[in-house]
């Protein structure tokens, strides 16, 4: 079996725990506050996009 290397980063983190709240229902007003004080439309272009995509939030969610 090989051995996987992950190059887990804050940056990776903090998007990984955007995307969750997001995916979960959470308030964009809350999430946007989350990684710092991004406005309400920068969070919906970096992150709304992965909530179109189900695959994606259900892999997240398996973390």
């Amino acid at each position: 079996m090989q051995n996987l290397k992950l190059n887990v980063t804050p940056h990776a983190i903090r998007h990984s725990h955007c995307s969750v709240l997001l995916s979960e229902g959470v308030s964009i007003n809350y999430v946007s506050k989350r990684p710092g004080p991004a406005s309400i439309a920068i969070t919906q272009q970096v992150y709304a996009h992965l909530l179109e995509d189900k695959h994606t939030i259900d892999l997240l969610n398996t973390l």
